[in-house]
């Protein structure tokens, strides 16, 4: 995953390319005096599987202008990482400032707030400085939102998911492509195989 925050307003011409969004905006809109600092609206994209492939990380080949233009305006973070190889450790690990191995969530099927209903993540922290907390699009792992993390846009928990079996990842038991359940049989191919190398990158001619 890659972050980029960006403070104050945004044309909506630059918000096309983007996976999902939350937006934290200050609930108070009455002006501020001169001496007092001013709140700034915070929009925090995150996307699955991105990489730094990106002209703003320097990309001579993957053309990027909308997210480069962000990235211009805003906070580029080169050392942020991954935490885990799975989707749900890693977002729960960031939003609530905490390693894998301390929210307990080690896998796909795991809601952070099961064992640790006293959390507070990174939008609940926003909240209680008085601003209004939005999301749109896959935030927490799929299914497993954190609802009262939100003003707006939170949704339930998805007791199908958090219901499954657990994870042959979470116990070092099995490999993700074969036990992890959100991860689909692959089909068998069929007809000819083309393999382009596993360098193959998207528009790089060969």
């Amino acid at each position: 995953m890659k972050h980029l925050a960006v403070k104050g307003a945004l044309p909506l011409s630059l918000l096309g390319p983007l996976v999902c969004s939350l937006l934290f905006a200050p609930a108070n809109t009455t002006s501020v005096s001169a001496t007092q600092r001013p709140k700034y609206n915070v929009l925090f994209i995150i996307s699955d599987d991105l990489r730094p492939e990106l002209g703003s990380y320097g990309n001579p080949i993957v053309k990027t202008p909308n997210i480069d233009s962000l990235a211009a305006r805003g906070t580029r973070f080169d050392h942020a990482y991954a935490q885990f190889p799975l989707c749900n450790p890693s977002r729960s690990s960031l939003f609530n400032g905490r390693y894998p191995t301390q929210t307990g969530v080690m896998d796909n099927n795991t809601y952070f707030r099961t064992k640790h209903p006293d959390y507070v993540t990174l939008p609940q922290y926003f909240q209680k400085q008085g601003y209004a907390t939005l999301r749109t699009g896959k935030i927490f792992h799929g299914g497993i939102d954190d609802q009262i993390s939100w003003t707006e846009g939170g949704e339930p928990v998805d007791p199908a998911i958090v219901n499954r079996p657990p994870s042959p990842v979470a116990s070092g038991q099995g490999a993700r492509e074969v036990d992890d359940p959100d991860v689909a049989p692959q089909p068998k191919p069929t007809g000819t195989r083309l393999n382009f190398g596993s360098d193959c990158r998207v528009g790089r001619r060969r």
